[in-house]
């Protein structure tokens, strides 16, 4: 049996925990162990001779130790050996302990499971002093708008490229020589190794971020930085809804970022803030969300304060100066409605018999102020007059108003509209409605009309077109219902058109937003699928200034000396259209003829037109030249002559 004694010495004896390596050998001893208890199961009396007793209980002993070392290096090791392998070995090592047990039971002796003893720890190496030329510099987001913002973060680390886990050192960001410019905020120590400012964008362009870590310039690569351009602060807008809350009622404001031409942007990336303006009114506003569309909102609430305000924003610190809208913060937060101070409304005032309009019962309290709550039963109904009709049902919005739906009848005439609010008549003025003879939506394809405000519009530029419907008499209809479509002839400018706004007094509105072609197109429209005959108005989309297009004018072709003349350029595209907006940089200037004289400063229109005063110096004549934002114009120069 002495010779049959496992070899398990070097698992006993080891001062450093189990690796996975040891398995294999673990295994191997599990499978021999197991082989010589099948042998000694034949004679199982051995065991019992006193003679042989030290050697049973150090064997037992070792093959105990042996089926726990084994167990628990597979659970820390798991998949170290093949499934089955490990299975088989599993099992057979927890028979061995059971057997181990069961004799160190028979025998009166103990097993003592071992210790695995606790692993060394590794020492964490102590970074040395920041080197510069292993300190890193990153900015995120890489691409920001003007306007925008930019974090920069320096990384110190050591001659070795760890990285510092404490502050202390001195850090500064700059920009290198490319086109971008900005401003860098304060550094902020995170007393972590890195070091945090945040880059502001006034120029569009690229450009490098450099630093400085204790007056030595980073020599890693320096991260690139692109500005794009940013928005515009006049064509940007700010809208609120809804516009009157309660007190502690909320609003969601919103803030459109657009282009120097009206386009609103499709990215995010500035930096937006919203505040109220100098009205009566007060409330807070939550942290602005960025929706990455160009659309940037937050959540307006209402404080205690009634009133009103407006509603202003700033891009990067800079104020929007398109017009601000303005909330309302209702005094209190009643939801009684006063008959004597809510009010009914018509839109429109005249109908055709058989055609609609809308009416509105806004409820209001004691005070005048409107309700910003619904729950009201709310009636209308016809005066004495002589007109006729119906109103459909009525239509709570929730808000303090509410509408329905009013269809004249076949009776001409006048009549009031009435209103019960609760049970209540409404005792406030009530509106008039006119029913006028004549079938509404009669609309005739050769007598009603298109219109486009403006009618020249930039590239990306808006323009309102309006169908007014007219019967076969050339009278205007006065209620809507038709269904009208806008479209473009067979010119070469192109575009879109926007959805039609049924205006419910004879006109159907949409908005058409201009293309990238240049050049000029009719605008077409169906009402009810038929063709408009009447004559179609005309479109121009104008493209940029062409320096051989643009012109130069001159009120007089002659004047006496110290007399003035206007002289006037007219920006054209290349198609020869005048632009519709102004913008660009003019500077006039005298050839090298024999008159001279002087050039007032150069005054916008906003049309497309640049205007000056000449004044008539030296006896002579000489062309008038000028320039476009710096490029000359290559169009005829006019003479002007001073006597």
């Amino acid at each position: 049996m002495k010779n049959r004694r496992l070899n398990i010495e070097n698992l006993e004896d080891r001062t450093t925990p189990a690796s996975a390596g040891d398995l294999t050998t673990l295994a191997r001893e599990t499978v021999g162990t197991a082989m010589f208890l099948q042998a000694l199961s034949k004679d199982p009396m051995v065991l019992a001779s006193p003679a042989l007793r030290p050697t049973v209980q150090s064997y037992f002993t070792g093959v105990f130790d042996h089926a726990v070392t084994t167990l628990n290096t597979i659970a820390e090791f798991p998949g170290t050996l093949p499934a089955a392998e490990e299975q088989i070995v599993s099992q057979l090592a927890q028979i061995q302990e059971s057997v181990s047990e069961s004799v160190a039971s028979l025998l009166g002796f103990t097993l003592v499971a071992p210790t695995t003893p606790a692993p060394t720890p590794t020492p964490t190496p102590t970074p040395g002093a920041a080197s510069a030329a292993k300190s890193t510099v990153a900015v995120s987001p890489t691409s920001v708008p003007v306007g925008g913002s930019a974090a920069v973060t320096l990384t110190a680390r050591d001659a070795k490229g760890t990285a510092l886990t404490t502050g202390g050192a001195t850090v500064t960001f700059a920009l290198g020589s490319g086109t971008a410019s900005g401003t860098f905020s304060s550094v902020t120590d995170n007393h972590d190794g890195t070091y945090t400012a945040t880059f502001t964008p006034t120029t569009a362009g690229t450009n490098t971020i450099t630093a400085k870590l204790n007056g030595q310039t980073v020599t890693t690569t320096a991260p690139t930085i692109t500005v794009t351009a940013g928005a515009d602060l006049a064509q940007s807008t700010v809208s609120v809804s809804p516009t009157s809350v309660a007190p502690n009622g909320t609003a969601t404001v919103t803030l459109t970022a657009k282009n120097a031409s009206g386009a609103p942007l499709t990215t995010g990336g500035l930096s937006v803030a919203f505040g109220l303006g100098s009205g009566t009114a007060s409330g807070t506003f939550s942290a602005v969300t960025d929706h990455g569309n160009g659309t940037y909102t937050a959540t307006f609430t209402a404080g205690a304060t009634a009133g009103t305000n407006t509603i202003t924003a700033t891009i990067g610190g800079q104020a929007v100066t398109s017009a601000a809208p303005t909330i309302t913060v209702t005094g209190g937060t009643t939801t009684t409605a006063d008959p004597t101070k809510s009010t009914v409304a018509l839109s429109p005032a005249s109908v055709a018999a058989g055609g609609t309009a809308t009416v509105t019962l806004t409820a209001k309290d004691a005070s005048g102020t409107q309700l910003t709550s619904g729950g009201s039963t709310v009636v209308f109904g016809l005066g004495n007059g002589t007109a006729t009709g119906t109103f459909g049902p009525v239509t709570d919005h929730h808000d303090g108003t509410y509408t329905a739906t009013f269809t004249a009848g076949t009776t001409a005439g006048t009549n009031t509209v009435t209103a019960t609010i609760d049970g209540t008549a409404v005792t406030s003025t009530a509106p008039t409605v006119t029913v006028t003879a004549g079938s509404s939506g009669a609309a005739d394809p050769a007598k009603s009309t298109v219109g486009v405000s403006p009618a020249s519009i930039a590239t990306g530029g808006t323009s309102t077109v309006t169908l007014t419907a007219k019967d076969a008499s050339g009278t205007p209809l006065t209620s809507g219902g038709s269904t009208v479509v806008f479209g473009l002839g067979n010119g070469t400018a192109t575009g879109t058109f926007g959805t039609v706004t049924d205006n419910h007094n004879g006109t159907y509105t949409a908005t058409f937003t201009a293309g990238t072609t240049a050049g000029t197109n009719t605008v077409t429209a169906t009402i009810g699928g038929t063709a408009l005959t009447s004559t179609a108005p005309t479109i121009t989309v104008v493209g940029p200034a062409d320096l051989s297009k643009s012109t130069v004018a001159l009120s007089l072709p002659s004047i006496l000396s110290g007399s003035p003349a206007t002289v006037t350029l007219t920006a054209r595209d290349a198609n020869g259209n005048q632009l519709p907006k102004g913008g660009s940089a003019v500077v006039f200037s005298l050839g090298t003829g024999t008159a001279d004289g002087t050039f007032s400063t150069v005054t916008d229109n906003g049309d497309g037109t640049y205007s000056a005063t000449f004044t008539g110096g030296t006896a002579g004549t000489n062309t008038v030249t000028a320039t476009l934002d710096g490029n000359a114009l290559t169009s005829t120069a006019p003479s002007i002559t001073v006597t």
